[in-house]
């Protein structure tokens, strides 16, 4: 094996250092430096950086003083060593566009017990060994780590065919696979939509991209669990692949089918195939038209903005304000892509930089609710979405939604989200005690008053139409509370009541005169034993003509235990 003795020439190229770091691989085994031993070995999973001096030495990226060879035929082993007059030092010359990476003679893998491989400059009897003069390069980019991409717009993938230079296109074919279409720029083919989402790769209907047994790109299951590939833009517009370890993985384009300019995309350089990684794939980014948004409505529209602070979009005189408190908010429907506020349909335009009332036709379109987050934007002409911000109105302590941040006080709202919506109460005060009663029974004598009432563990009705002992209801924060002290819990239905707060069931509201559960307006049964349900069920009977009141406490009784005096001026008629 021809090596390199020449100390003072090392000493003068180990001056000149590649910036460009890399890692090298021989059969999928990754070249690393064993610290305990000091000696190079190839092992599965994440290897060492190595930099490349101007004169072909090779060099860990962490040290550059130390090329890599041997001491003398004793020591065999290759490691980093100091430079010395007497040490060898093996050249490592770059091939094929810097991707792979050959010795001048072979050195030896010889495999070990601890399931790694060493490298040596000989082969000695009692060595498994296999001569290997060539090594793969993978580049670890440091952009992985700093251009980290959680999501994208989708894009197209492009390259270009070895040699002949023909432009193409990724695509999902029909049978899954991911393949390259070749296309001429007076025929262009768009290819399929791709995004990037934790840095995995699916397609726009989130078929998530993956490595089948033959080594090619296939769409797999509707999860990112379990993927083996990853993927990342470089600069601007740079599309790379690769492993879990950081490594960039090799990319090969089969023969081009001369029928429909389509051929195999994979990470296996099979016979015919050509490698693809010296040259860029790019992406080019491509905007969607919006889906036509369907009608839809009532809804509220929770506002919040960059301080996590949040407000209800509320009708105001002129225009849309904000208010703290669902109550002020406004019922809220899109319409062909326009904002309707209330039933009266006052349509939204976007006017002076505020969101004011205007006729139909002369409101702003381009409404979108997100079904993925429930969230409402508006798209301008350029499908870009509009920003909005918290804005204090002039001369008010209110707040407007704006276009435009108009002084320092304003603040950007990051998010419009849809909120159910409760219709308004017209005669019910929600924090005041409420009483419930109606009728049972289906005509004529049968038909029974009743009020809702407690036997001290459960919700019961009673016949008692006074009042006296008709259960007070009150609802604080989604839990229903019954007189001073007791809460509501709900068992297959049916109301039950105890002491501990942390026992009851939320999702309680009063909304429209009547009691919402769980986003829905009840409807009461009476059961056994005059047992109150909001589910039928065996032996229950619908409650119908349902009154919800607020309960008012009875005047208290003049005192009659002290005896008083009533004083009255009578005035005489006059007798002119």
């Amino acid at each position: 094996m021809k090596l390199t003795t020449i100390f003072t020439s090392l000493s003068i190229a180990l001056l000149a250092v590649s910036v460009d770091a890399f890692q090298l691989q021989y059969n999928h085994q990754s070249l690393k430096l064993n610290l305990e031993k000091n000696q190079l070995e190839l092992v599965s999973g994440e290897g060492d950086d190595f930099e490349s001096t101007t004169d072909s030495y090779l060099v860990l990226a962490s040290d550059s003083t130390k090329p890599i060879g041997n001491l003398d035929p004793k020591d065999p082993y290759l490691k980093p060593i100091e430079i010395k007059p007497h040490a060898y030092y093996l050249k490592w010359h770059k091939l094929d566009g810097e991707e792979s990476i050959r010795l001048e003679k072979p050195v030896y893998v010889c495999a070990t017990e601890e399931e790694s491989y060493t490298l040596k400059t000989i082969c000695e009897p009692k060595d498994s060994c296999t001569a290997v003069d060539q090594f793969s390069i993978n580049r670890k980019s440091q952009a992985i780590k700093r251009n980290t991409y959680s999501e994208s717009s989708p894009f197209i993938v492009k390259g270009s065919y070895p040699r002949t230079n023909q432009k193409f296109v990724l695509e999902i074919d029909s049978n899954g696979s991911v393949v390259f279409v070749i296309y001429d720029d007076d025929k262009p083919n768009r290819g399929t939509l791709f995004t990037i989402e934790d840095n995995y790769w699916h397609t726009i209907d989130n078929q998530w991209i993956d490595l089948d047994d033959d080594y090619e790109f296939f769409i797999t299951r509707n999860s990112k669990q379990g993927l083996q590939i990853h993927c990342t833009i470089i600069g601007d517009n740079e599309f790379r692949i690769y492993d879990d370890w950081g490594l960039y993985i090799d990319l090969f384009v089969g023969p081009v089918n001369p029928v429909d300019g389509t051929g195999e995309f994979s990470t296996a350089g099979f016979d015919g195939f050509q490698g693809i990684t010296g040259s860029k794939l790019t992406i080019e980014y491509v905007k969607i038209p919006p889906k036509p948004q369907e009608d839809k409505g009532p809804f509220w529209v929770q506002a919040t903005t960059e301080e996590n602070t949040e407000y209800y979009l509320h009708a105001g005189k002129e225009f849309v304000e904000l208010a703290s408190d669902d109550k002020d908010a406004a019922k809220l429907s899109v319409l062909g892509g326009a904002l309707v506020v209330g039933d009266e349909e006052q349509w939204i335009k976007v006017s002076e930089n505020k969101l004011k009332y205007s006729l139909e036709d002369d409101a702003t379109s381009g409404w979108r609710i997100n079904d993925d987050d429930g969230t409402l934007t508006l798209y301008d002409e350029n499908n870009e979405e509009i920003l909005f911000y918290a804005c204090p109105v002039d001369d008010a302590n209110g707040l407007v939604i704006s276009k435009v941040k108009s002084t320092n006080k304003c603040v950007k709202l990051t998010s419009l989200k849809i909120t159910d919506y409760y219709p308004p109460n017209e005669f019910l005060v929600p924090d005041k005690p409420i009483i419930i009663s109606g009728e049972l029974g289906s005509s004529g004598d049968n038909i029974q008053s009743v009020v809702l009432s407690t036997d001290g563990e459960q919700i019961t009705v009673t016949t008692d139409g006074t009042g006296k002992d008709a259960a007070k209801f009150q609802v604080f924060d989604g839990i229903l509370h019954v007189g001073e002290s007791h809460f509501v819990s709900v068992k297959d239905g049916k109301l039950l009541i105890g002491d501990l707060e942390y026992n009851a069931t939320p999702g309680w509201r009063v909304a429209g005169d009547v009691f919402y559960f769980n986003k829905n307006p009840i409807t009461l049964f009476v059961c056994k034993s005059s047992v109150v349900s909001i589910e039928d069920g065996n032996g229950c009977e619908p409650l119908s003509n349902v009154v919800y009141e607020n309960y008012e406490e009875p005047p208290q009784p003049l005192p009659t235990s002290e005896p008083f005096n009533i004083r009255a001026t009578i005035k005489s008629p006059d007798t002119r």
